[in-house]
């Protein structure tokens, strides 16, 4: 991890002292990922969830596989929410 990495990290946590490491680390990682879970989401994305949500009912990750730029997280709880 570089230096600059490393500080982000450190004052980001600080500025959550209620939250533990791990659970700031899986939002951040969560909604700003480059490749997983960023944006809003699509009409067909939506549609898409739906059928997989059908057909592998409870399986975020199998579905998020078939949905390349979203993570089980997000399409666990886009059918949630």
């Amino acid at each position: 991890m570089c230096e600059a990495t490393a500080v982000f990290w450190k004052e980001l946590c600080e500025h959550l002292p209620d939250r533990n490491k791990a659970a700031i680390r899986k939002t951040v990682r969560a909604k700003y990922h480059a490749n997983k879970g960023g944006g809003g989401w699509e009409q067909e994305e939506d549609q898409m969830l739906k059928e997989l949500y059908e057909e592998y009912p409870n399986q975020w990750t199998v579905i998020a596989q078939q949905l390349s730029n979203r993570d089980a997280q997000s399409c666990a709880l886009r059918w949630k929410n």
